[in-house]
């Protein structure tokens, strides 16, 4: 029966008049056992109050909010160079600074160093990864999952 009532009472009226149904009843107005009406505010009233008192705080507060990120996290109209992040392979992060200088020969030079890198890196976890499956067979246990059947050492 409560929610028949918000419906025909509140609901309907706000979505014929094409108003919010927060401002439908005035703003710290209800009805309680010690009040026995609740005054329905003129259509558009309450909406202007508030838009008008809400704007005037929204530009206040905006401006602070627009002042605190600008400050966090810099000018959006600014350029912004490209740079690798701190803990990067340093010939990425080279690389990188190479480019946003317009200095294409040496960013390709620490590209080839990157590559060289990634090469390096690849063969020494290899080399971990057997070691473990090493350590794993000694202590007979299973700390990677097994390989599929059919699959083999890249070897």
């Amino acid at each position: 029966m409560f929610l028949f009532r918000v419906f025909a009472f509140v609901l309907i009226p706000c979505v014929a008049f094409g108003q919010s149904i927060l401002d439908f009843y005035p703003l710290n107005s209800a009805s309680t056992v010690f009040s026995p009406t609740t005054d329905i505010a003129p259509i558009g009233v309450v909406a202007s109050q508030r838009r008008e008192v809400s704007e005037k705080h929204s530009k206040q507060v905006s401006s602070r909010k627009v002042d605190s990120i600008i400050t966090k996290f810099g000018n959006p109209n600014e350029a912004l160079a490209v740079e690798g992040q701190d803990k990067a392979p340093l010939p990425f992060k080279g690389m990188l600074a190479a480019l946003e200088a317009g200095q294409e020969d040496l960013a390709r030079a620490y590209a080839k160093q990157y590559v060289r890198y990634i090469s390096a890196l690849k063969t020494k976890t290899d080399t971990a990864i057997k070691f473990i499956e090493a350590a794993e067979a000694e202590e007979k246990i299973a700390a990677l999952p097994p390989k599929p059947p059919g699959v083999e050492d890249e070897e």
